[in-house]
């Protein structure tokens, strides 16, 4: 490991020693280094609690830990108390970071200005706050506005209150971290009251926000109403509808037919019943929106001729799950006329055939653009 610690008082970075980003040997500084506002500044925006180690004075300066707080807010730990009770270090303090509410002086915690900036951070302050403010409407809707988690820190009473249950699991909330049908805020809906869970018009307009909160209502998760109204909102709900409903080919269309984000790793389709991935309506629905759905199809569906060459038809991507289908012209020809990229589809002896991709691209010019190799060999 390499220990080098640095002694220019004047360097400013202090990158270089490992030791150095736990605040380690920082107890070793010269007196002009833990004097030196450049290299403390450094310091501390490796480590907050390195501003220990800085001298009396630049501690007891103000503009000096106004600047550190602002660079980073969770320096409030380390100040000296006169400043966690200083209105100006505070709020700077958590305009950076919301939980340095945590490290607030008594009387300034108890200051809804400061309490309400402190929320509206990404990360959230609410389980710091007081208990007057966890009950106070006005603070836990900018709370959960921005992270709906912070709905788990609301006292009872607004946790069963409509407008705030419904705000923290809204999927248009500037918090919302979505990949593939999933997103943070509908797990807010656990922190409901067990009455708001338990209603089930209240549900069903939960469900209109965000349909994965059907992941967190398992009452009704076999309630054809509340899990239609689930899928209409967001398709990957369907994940958490009961096996029945998975089966009822009405809930599977509705789900398949949303507009969503889906991959080469999940699709809808993947969370139907067996039955319904061999059910042709079902699949050339889920293949029409999106092509690699056609991986959840089942095995006897992909040997299907016919089915397959409709499902290609229908989207070019669905090639790329069909294998036994990609050293046909045939094929390869329809899906490149429905989307130029399922040459890459194509087996390795067409996508080298001349004749074949002379044809390909007096039918789709696009072509060019997905060869593997210099295109210009199939001219010669």
């Amino acid at each position: 490991m390499n220990t080098k610690y640095y002694t220019d008082p004047y360097a400013g970075k202090v990158w270089g020693s490992p030791d150095f980003e736990n605040g380690f040997r920082l107890n070793y500084l010269t007196e002009q280094q833990s004097n030196n506002k450049e290299f403390m500044l450094s310091a501390i925006q490796q480590s907050p609690g390195s501003l220990k180690y800085a001298s009396e004075e630049l501690r007891n300066d103000k503009e000096f830990i106004l600047t550190a707080v602002k660079d980073s807010g969770h320096v409030l730990e380390y100040v000296y108390d006169e400043f966690k009770n200083d209105k100006e270090i505070v709020l700077a303090a958590i305009k950076d970071y919301g939980p340095a509410l945590e490290f607030t002086g008594f009387k300034l915690k108890n200051e809804k200005e400061v309490v309400l900036e402190a929320v509206k951070q990404e990360r959230g302050a609410l389980e710091y706050a007081s208990a007057k403010f966890r009950n106070d409407k006005e603070v836990v809707l900018a709370a959960v506005k921005h992270n709906g988690y912070h709905l788990k820190y609301a006292s009872h009473e607004l946790k069963n209150d409509k407008e705030v249950v419904l705000a923290a699991i809204d999927k248009h909330g500037v918090a919302i971290h979505q990949y593939v049908g999933d997103d943070r805020n509908s797990k807010s809906f656990q922190y409901a009251s067990e009455e708001l869970k338990n209603n089930r018009e209240f549900v069903i307009e939960a469900m209109k926000k965000n349909g994965m909160v059907l992941e967190y209502a398992p009452s009704f998760q076999n309630d054809k109403k509340v899990v239609l109204a689930a899928v209409k909102q967001n398709g990957f709900a369907l994940e958490f509808a009961s096996d029945s409903l998975k089966n009822d080919k009405q809930v599977v269309l509705v789900a398949v037919n949303m507009d969503g984000i889906e991959s080469y790793y999940k699709s809808i389709l993947e969370f139907a019943s067996d039955e319904l991935k061999n059910d042709k309506d079902v699949v050339l629905a889920a293949v029409k929106k999106y092509g690699y759905a056609f991986k959840h199809a089942s095995a006897y569906l992909k040997k299907d001729k016919k089915f397959v060459f409709e499902a290609v038809k229908e989207n070019a991507k669905s090639l790329f799950f069909a294998p036994s289908f990609n050293n046909d012209k045939q094929f390869v020809r329809a899906a490149v006329k429905q989307n130029a990229e399922a040459i890459e589809h194509a087996c390795y002896f067409l996508q080298k055939d001349k004749d074949f991709l002379r044809t390909l691209v007096k039918q789709n010019r696009e072509v060019l653009n997905y060869l593997n190799d210099d295109y210009e060999f199939i001219f010669r």
